[in-house]
């Protein structure tokens, strides 16, 4: 793959990775066909090749390790959340530096990046003017903070009196990080994988996204 007489350099963000993730098996591919591709991560805890680990600083480690399990319990207590449902908050995040690799690459692909890159660090990476793509591996990207929605349709419009968290509110936990989302994320120029063809229809239905240009890619 080439571009401007050299070749394309990408760069794949994911929260962990190991050698059975699917992010992993698409790097195996993409250097099969002779494309540069790093991954940046936040937790990787094999030793992989064409893996660079996000460095946390104090500050960051601290809000990870204390201020987000603490964050979690509460959610716990004021939601009633049964604790098998997956939902994951979206304003902590490690801070992405604008190292090298970053700086090189021409194509961004963001992955599963929960806890590791907020929607307001998601629009300073489109705003460094590269091709920005983000793979749906579930359905976290586009609604409140769920990753299942079972059969939940609210993020068609707005989510609010989220199911999984038990809640009977309007303006719930929900609704803030559905806000946010929409005010960080909405008209940048992402566009989106889908591994299937419902999750592509899903995307196409949400609020957030479902104006983003969207592509259905199975995974490797």
């Amino acid at each position: 793959m080439w571009q401007g007489g050299r070749e394309v350099r990408v760069v794949q963000l994911c929260t962990m990775i190991a050698e059975s993730s699917a992010y992993y098996r698409l790097q195996n591919a993409l250097k099969q066909k002779g494309i540069e591709s790093m991954v940046y991560t936040g937790e990787c805890n094999q030793d992989l090749a064409d893996i660079e680990v996000l460095q946390y600083s104090v500050w960051n480690k601290l809000k990870k390790n204390f201020l987000t399990p603490v964050i979690r319990k509460w959610i716990e207590v004021r939601y009633k959340k049964e604790k098998r449902m997956p939902f994951s908050l979206s304003f902590i995040s490690g801070t992405i530096p604008y190292s090298k690799i970053i700086a090189e690459a021409d194509i961004i692909h963001l992955h599963w990046i929960c806890g590791f890159l907020s929607p307001k660090m998601i629009k300073k990476l489109c705003e460094l003017k590269k091709t920005v793509v983000w793979t749906c591996h579930d359905s976290w990207p586009f609604t409140g903070g769920c990753h299942v929605r079972y059969n939940c349709s609210k993020y068609q419009r707005q989510c609010e009196k989220c199911p999984i968290l038990g809640s009977e509110y309007k303006n719930d936990l929900s609704t803030f990080i559905f806000l946010n989302k929409k005010k960080q994320l909405t008209n940048l120029p992402i566009t989106f994988i889908a591994p299937s063809n419902w999750m592509k229809q899903n995307i196409e239905k949400s609020a957030l996204f479902g104006n983003n240009k969207c592509y259905v890619i199975p995974n490797t």
